[in-house]
């Protein structure tokens, strides 16, 4: 929600004004008041994604609101601005103006959802901003200003800052950092996953707002608890430390129509679509939506038409499935049953298989064949000394997963 702000004509100023150098001071003053150097920290944001994708006019309006939060984050930064219905308030927050700005209201949407998007870092940072200009000859209002709201005085922020980092630091403590960025994000999410549950009292009460940090990258890696937004941009945040590019995505959950978030990622030169709450809900199957084309995305997700620049993914090589060999778009039975027989062999007692939509059905039926299914599986283990094992079947129809997991029971348990 955007609260508005006309200011007056620079006109105003000049008329109380008296003396060439007095006016010379005071607009001098006025016009570099609450600007921010556009370019001071631009090596850490110029490769972001959303940032890519604006003009060079608003990339240095961009500039300044990164300077303006890194040089604001831990000082007592409160100011006062007059609301829509002419009304001071003060707020923790920053306001940056932009020299020779003439931004119409959707341009400044735009601007500060690329800023935000691009940044989960400054999680102290509102979803709410405010703007200020004026009214032009043609009647149309312009703005110039862009006012940023923190959620926490000064105090608490430096204090949350320095936790947050420190969280970022230890989930990045030993991840591989070798040439194959797959195995580097595989171990991000696998932490995070591990650290991070869904926080379903937030996501029930979106309305009030009751938890703002559940929606932030603080939420996740921090309380350990947070709705999708706060898995995206911990998610976004973790792999561009990894110098793996990453952002966020906007859309809604096709079978809820629910607002949703997700990521995406560049892994190994190839544009992949990633969604991290979803995978990590035990309802959608572990790594179900780990690095998965547009075609797949959209069975199960809406991208918002607002995204900016989003490209066609159409790469299967870093799919989880695929990098796993439990891929099955086909239907021999025998080479199934291999599938199965070499992660046993590997020592896995959790196996997952995602099948093509086409091959699915065919998969179930010989899942669900006892007889049959031990005896191919056996006589692929039975040179090694082993055999399978009694286990539990779970079926996603949604995302076409069957899990085969090893169990004290006898034989074939479907749970569902």
């Amino acid at each position: 929600m955007k609260k508005l702000k006309i200011a007056a004509p620079l006109i105003a100023l000049l008329l109380v004004l008296t003396g060439c150098r007095s006016l010379l001071t005071e607009i001098n003053n006025y016009l570099y008041e609450d600007t921010y150097d556009p370019a001071k920290y631009a090596t850490e944001y110029r490769n972001n994604w959303q940032y890519q994708q604006l003009g060079t006019e608003f990339q240095d309006y961009y500039g300044s609101m990164y300077t303006a939060v890194m040089d604001t984050a831990n000082m007592a930064s409160q100011l006062d601005f007059t609301n829509e219905n002419g009304e001071t308030e003060s707020i923790a927050g920053v306001r940056i103006r932009f020299l020779d700005g003439r931004m119409k209201d959707t341009d400044t949407e735009l601007l500060f959802e690329a800023f935000f998007r691009d940044n989960p870092q400054f999680f102290y940072v509102d979803r709410e901003y405010r703007i200020e200009g004026q009214k032009g000859r043609d009647g149309v209002t312009y703005y110039d200003t862009i006012i940023l709201q923190y959620l926490m005085p000064s105090e608490l922020r430096a204090a949350a800052i320095r936790t947050f980092d420190a969280a970022i630091d230890d989930m990045l403590d030993g991840v591989p950092d070798g040439d194959d960025q797959y195995e580097t994000q595989l171990s991000l999410y696998d932490r995070l996953a591990k650290h991070c549950t869904y926080d379903t009292v937030a996501a029930e009460n979106m309305d009030d707002d009751s938890d703002p940090m559940a929606y932030t990258a603080y939420g996740a890696v921090v309380d350990g608890s947070a709705v999708c937004e706060g898995y995206a941009k911990a998610m976004q945040l973790l792999l561009n430390r990894c110098d793996i590019p990453a952002t966020t995505v906007r859309g809604d959950a096709i079978d809820s129509d629910v607002s949703h978030m997700w990521n995406l990622v560049t892994i190994n030169g190839n544009h992949y679509y990633f969604d991290p709450t979803w995978s990590d809900n035990g309802d959608k199957g572990t790594h179900a939506y780990f690095n998965i084309t547009t075609e797949v995305l959209n069975r199960t997700h809406k991208i918002d038409e607002k995204n900016l620049g989003l490209p066609n993914c159409t790469a299967t090589e870093d799919n989880y499935f695929v990098r796993n060999g439990t891929y099955i778009d086909f239907y021999e039975r025998k080479k199934i049953a291999g599938v199965i027989a070499d992660k046993i062999l590997d020592g896995d007692t959790c196996i997952q298989l995602q099948f093509s939509p086409k091959t699915f059905d065919n998969g179930l039926l010989f899942v669900r064949n006892v007889d049959l299914i031990f005896d191919m599986v056996d006589e692929h283990l039975e040179p090694h000394g082993k055999s399978l094992w009694d286990f539990a079947l779970t079926t996603d129809k949604e995302s076409y997963i069957l899990t085969i997991e090893k169990s004290e029971e006898k034989g074939l348990q479907q749970l569902l």
